[in-house]
């Protein structure tokens, strides 16, 4: 019988780093003014208002609109680099590398944008980067989002499409996954082996 492929499926923000990356990553790309517009208009307050985390994410994306991506990929690698020099948290950074000892194949699963979770990705040896991505036309942001924000449902959705790339059937495989928040939840639900994450401990959801 073939041995079973474990899968380490780790969330970012406040799971595998110790806080929040998108508002540092927008605020270093785009400019403090720039965001400022974005997520003050009414609309935006409104999303935050009833709590509609797809809608304010859509919205302070507008703040990139025009960038160049060589403009976006070094703010990306700025971030990057502080999130794995100073803001791992050291309880889910051991049970990465204890994954990777083991043989798992471990992904980050992302609500934060593709461009600076993919050189983190990059850092840690992940096998697989899962995130919100940007849409691009002609080398430049256009301030929209490329799909769906990469929480809740979409999380497990995009986890899915990675095992029928990889050849892999969800009963064929274990998956654990950590998380810290609502917008992991299903993927927690989805796991053989969840475990929630917060800033002391790591325990099973």
């Amino acid at each position: 019988m073939d041995p079973v492929t474990r899968i380490a499926a780790f969330d970012l923000d406040h799971t595998m780093v110790r806080r929040d990356l998108v508002m540092p990553f927008l605020r270093h790309a785009a400019g403090d003014i720039r965001v400022l517009r974005a997520v003050s208009r009414a609309s935006t307050v409104r999303a935050v208002l009833r709590r509609d985390r797809n809608a304010v994410k859509a919205a302070a994306t507008t703040s990139l609109a025009g960038l160049a991506l060589p403009v976006i990929d070094r703010s990306a690698r700025v971030i990057a680099s502080a999130a794995t020099t100073r803001f791992l948290h050291p309880l889910t950074a051991q049970m990465w590398r204890a994954e990777g000892e083991a043989g798992s194949k471990r992904v980050i699963v992302s609500a934060s944008y593709e461009p600076y979770v993919s050189h983190i990705g990059e850092h840690l040896a992940a096998d697989a980067v899962l995130a919100t991505q940007l849409e691009v036309v002609d080398g430049h942001a256009t301030g929209k989002l490329a799909g769906v924000n990469c929480r809740g449902p979409e999380k497990v959705r995009r986890l899915q499409e990675l095992l029928s790339r990889w050849g892999l059937e969800r009963d064929s495989v274990v998956i654990a996954a950590w998380g810290d928040s609502a917008g992991d939840r299903d993927m927690l639900a989805w796991a053989d082996e969840p475990w929630r994450v917060s800033r002391s401990r790591v325990t099973p959801a």
